[in-house]
């Protein structure tokens, strides 16, 4: 699928033709966050396996970490992963009562199962050590929700979401997402 910009530059979704690299290995996730409502600021290796995620904020709104959508990809199949997502702001979260970030697989898609599906498994929100930058919260500290994450192909591209949208499982919407 091709789109144009104003500039006349041609940008392509690759993503069916990068699944279906056999030799795309790597020892680190590679995550994406430019393309529409994604909202990933940086990723940051932790462990071998275990990634701490920092949010933007909404859009004029200096607050308000707490959805998020991005890309992941280069993964290993039956190898469990940590995403810890630092910069949460609500004092609660859906998270406490049983709420799953829900996923989007490119080869499930492939394979003619687009949709997308709860995933996580041992999911935590709590306070942290990370303070607020501005001086009037000096004493209020970010929350981080930890989750884990197997996922199910190596070398997939999957979408991660949690928000509003996420309650209803938004089969019907399938994410636009940017390979390089």
């Amino acid at each position: 699928m091709k789109y144009s910009s104003a500039e006349g530059v041609f940008l392509t979704n690759t993503d069916e033709q990068e699944v279906t690299k056999l030799n795309n290995f790597s020892t680190r996730l590679s995550f994406e966050s430019r393309f529409e409502s994604g909202n990933l600021r940086k990723a940051i290796q932790i462990g071998p396996r275990e990634y701490e995620l920092i949010l933007m904020p909404d859009v004029n709104s200096p607050k308000r970490h707490q959805w998020f959508y991005f890309e992941v990809k280069h993964m290993q199949q039956g190898r469990p992963y940590i995403f810890n997502i630092v910069n949460c702001e609500k004092s609660d979260s859906q998270f406490n009562f049983g709420m799953k970030p829900v996923m989007y697989s490119v080869k499930e898609a492939v394979l003619g199962r687009p949709g997308w599906v709860r995933a996580g498994s041992d999911i935590c929100y709590y306070r942290n050590s990370y303070f607020y930058a501005n001086l009037k919260s000096q004493n209020k500290c970010y929350l981080t929700v930890t989750f884990n994450i197997n996922f199910p192909h190596t070398n997939d591209n999957m979408a991660m979401e949690f928000g509003t949208s996420s309650w209803d499982l938004p089969q019907k919407r399938t994410p636009l997402l940017l390979s390089q």
